[in-house]
């Protein structure tokens, strides 16, 4: 069941980036690496009593919210590294505490006026910062497998000198 979710999230997200390979490839890894860092930190923080989604799909299977670990917040993540992968860290990290700080003020409405999301140790400010630091750790993988990958393929084009 969970492998479905990502996989219709997965195709809708590839409708969007259709063509651009280059781009493609990098927002294919965003997406699968912000999926496993998302289920592990919401795994910690849900064992530990930190906050609670009682109105989940696929209950019987885990307490992790899997829309939004596996859909949601990845194509969160996708958005910005789309909007900052020719940035600098400086205007990507303005972008980055500009994206999160809305995405902090969502939830925080869902926390207020819905039961989707309960928090019991948890507040908005943590919301804040571990989301923010998501976004830059995912940027950072991305920026650094794609530098090494550019560079493999730059020292397999030389040719040798020949004498």
């Amino acid at each position: 069941m969970i492998f479905l979710v990502i996989l219709i999230a997965f195709f809708v997200w590839c409708l969007f980036y259709f063509g651009k390979r280059f781009l493609f490839d990098q927002l294919t890894l965003c997406f699968l690496f912000s999926c496993q860092v998302n289920t592990i930190l919401d795994m910690v923080v849900i064992n530990r009593k930190m906050l609670d989604f009682p109105v989940r799909l696929f209950k019987e299977i885990s307490n992790i919210s899997i829309t939004f670990d596996y859909a949601l917040f990845p194509i969160f993540h996708c958005f910005f590294y789309q909007w900052t992968y020719r940035m600098n860290w400086k205007k990507a990290l303005i972008v980055g505490v500009l994206m999160t700080a809305a995405l902090t003020f969502v939830e925080h409405q869902f926390v207020q006026f819905t039961s989707y999301i309960v928090y019991y140790k948890w507040t908005w400010y943590y919301t804040f910062l571990s989301v923010l630091a998501s976004i830059l750790l995912t940027r950072l993988v991305v920026r650094l497998w794609f530098r090494q990958d550019s560079r493999k393929t730059k020292n397999n084009m030389k040719l040798p000198i020949t004498g």
